[in-house]
């Protein structure tokens, strides 16, 4: 009996929760490592709930979701406003690397 696309996608999903952190090469930083999000954490860490210095820094919210060491560990409190700052002040062009990284591993097959 063939499996259920229900089943099917619960299979994926747990293999996706599985995959290890990917490093990243920045030119002047350490090898640092991303993770993939889950859609809880996005929207805990977007939620601005009244704080007012989220609203502008979601990029930087969403690297702190994303950026940890080789464990998986998180290096940054996206709900630490001085940790966002420190983030959002990052060269952007390093920082959307480091962004690429994840979005990469997003999407389907081909990489779209």
């Amino acid at each position: 009996m063939s499996k259920s696309l229900r089943d099917q996608l619960l299979a994926a999903w747990a293999a996706e929760d599985a995959e290890p952190p990917k490093p990243v090469t920045v030119k002047g930083w350490p090898t640092i490592y991303v993770r993939q999000a889950t859609t809880a954490e996005v929207d805990a860490a977007q939620a601005i709930n009244g704080v007012d210095w989220k609203k502008n820094a979601q990029l930087s919210v969403g690297a702190a979701v994303v950026i940890c060491d080789e464990k998986g560990n998180r290096l940054f409190d996206p709900n630490s406003e001085e940790d966002v700052k420190r983030i959002g002040a990052r060269n952007w062009a390093k920082l959307s690397k480091v962004l690429e990284a994840v979005r990469v591993d997003e999407g389907d097959e081909s990489g779209k």
